[in-house]
Order: structure tokens, then C-alpha cells, then sequence
């Protein structure tokens, strides 16, 4: 897993709990604006957020758990990455069974 796919994973995660990609109207006055937000400021400002490029770039590992629920049984994928040994692995479970599970290096 390379860093923009970090970075990328990152946004989802915080577009999810807020409105990262809406559009902002701005009131002043009688004055009414439009802010769009472009792809280049979400990401420089969420790098400037977690403690700027040197912070980011120093992650070289990654863990993700998604956990639904699906007619009563639970499924979660979990996936774990190593940049820096370039390894990754990402396992599926359903009602806590490995269903499936993958290793990549």
C-alpha cells in the first residue's frame, strides 16, 4: 500500500464524518458566495491536520477494520499494510469465520 493510497483511504474516512466535499455558501451581508472545495486544498489541508508531509511520510504501516451487519450475521474485513516491506494482508469473516484472507508481497 503506497502513500497516496494511505491518503486517499484517510479522506474517505474523514469526508465520511464531515462535509469535507460540500459545497459552503458564505453569507455576508447581502453578499451570498460559493466555495467549492478542490481536490488540491482537501488534501493539503488534511496533510497540514494530521501534522504536515514529514508526519505522513513517516507512517509505514497501516490497519483497517469495516464491520457490517448483514441479516444477523456480523462481516468484517480487516486489512493491514506494510509499506516499508511492501507486504499486505486482508482477511474476511463472516459470524467470526475466516471466510477468506489474502496475503500480497
Amino acid at each position: 500500500m503506497n502513500f497516496k493510497s494511505l491518503l486517499v483511504a484517510g479522506l474517505v474516512v474523514v469526508a465520511s464524518h464531515t462535509d469535507l466535499f460540500a459545497e459552503k455558501v458564505i453569507r455576508i451581508g447581502d453578499q451570498i458566495s460559493l466555495v467549492e472545495n478542490d481536490p488540491e486544498t482537501i488534501i493539503a489541508n488534511y496533510i497540514k491536520a494530521v501534522g504536515g508531509e514529514a508526519k505522513v511520510k513517516a507512517i509505514k504501516n497501516a490497519s483497517m477494520t469495516a464491520e457490517a451487519n448483514f441479516q444477523g450475521q456480523v462481516i468484517e474485513i480487516k486489512t493491514i499494510a506494510d509499506s516499508e516491506n511492501t507486504r499486505m494482508m486482508q482477511s474476511t469473516s463472516v459470524g467470526g469465520n475466516v471466510m477468506q484472507k489474502k496475503h500480497y508481497w
